[in-house]
């Protein structure tokens, strides 16, 4: 790229993102349409992407907030981030971090968290295809295998862990009723794309929140047994394991189950 052309579009940027008005003098005018009209129209269209693309991407958040309070987030956000990829999929990826931090906004950690669910969301929908593990390749184990057995989540799978009560007011925008007022409730789901290309989501009991974790760290299972003598009899815990992956297994949420001498 030439030093020139690297320049204009440097100068380009400037105004499309602070009016500074130095690229003027190298728009060509066309008709009775002057150049800052013609850089008028082109900044205006590119605030409008850009608002649009966090109103695509924050449905709930749009509806939580309202018009005015939506309008002052989509003004903050622009401000502070520009888009810095060809494609606008990640440009809002900083949004939950923005909303915790921002005023008014962070006065109300929910939001945050909200708009943290929606992203996850996005990603469980877009994350790459896999291949998702079976019952049957549980029940092949061999029973001297079992304690080294590693069991991994599908690619689309996320874990959300939450503060507060964000997914039944996600529910409640999402049937377009009124959302519940905000409580804290401490709370961990994980959100997944079915092989419907649906995305799901469910809550975790503190069984399976321990599963999960081990899962999330690749621990084995003789691994996973032993963090969950935390929460549960020493003669519960090798069938608690077990209920737990078959019921992921039926769901779709394992991509595969692999042993000591099959590990990657």
């Amino acid at each position: 790229m030439s030093q020139g052309l690297r320049q204009r579009q440097q100068e380009l940027m400037q105004f499309l993102l602070h009016g500074d008005a130095s690229i003027i003098d190298h728009v060509v005018v066309q008709g009775s349409v002057s150049a800052a009209t013609r850089l008028g129209i082109y900044r205006n269209a590119y605030q409008v992407r850009l608002r649009e693309t966090l109103d695509t991407d924050h449905p709930a958040i749009g509806t939580y907030l309202g018009d005015e309070l939506f309008e002052q987030m989509v003004g903050g956000y622009r401000a502070q981030h520009i888009s810095a990829h060809r494609s606008l999929r990640n440009y809002a990826d900083a949004l939950p971090s923005f909303l915790a931090t921002a005023e008014p906004f962070c006065n109300h950690q929910q939001i945050a968290e909200l708009a943290r669910f929606e992203r996850l969301l996005m990603t469980a929908f877009d994350a790459a295809d896999g291949p998702r593990g079976t019952v049957q390749a549980l029940r092949d184990i061999a029973p001297e295998q079992w304690p080294g057995m590693v069991a991994r989540f599908h690619s689309s799978v996320q874990l959300f862990q939450s503060d507060w009560n964000v997914v039944p007011i996600w529910q409640a925008i999402k049937a377009q009723l009124a959302p519940p007022e905000a409580t804290p409730d401490r709370a961990v789901w994980l959100v997944w794309r079915n092989a419907e290309l649906l995305t799901e989501f469910c809550h975790l009991s503190p069984v399976e929140r321990v599963v999960a974790e081990q899962i999330g760290s690749t621990a084995d299972f003789s691994a996973t047994c032993e963090a969950l003598l935390e929460i549960l009899p020493e003669q519960e815990v090798s069938a608690a394991a077990v209920s737990t992956l078959v019921s992921w297994l039926e769901q779709g949420l394992i991509g595969s189950i692999s042993t000591p001498d099959t590990h990657p």
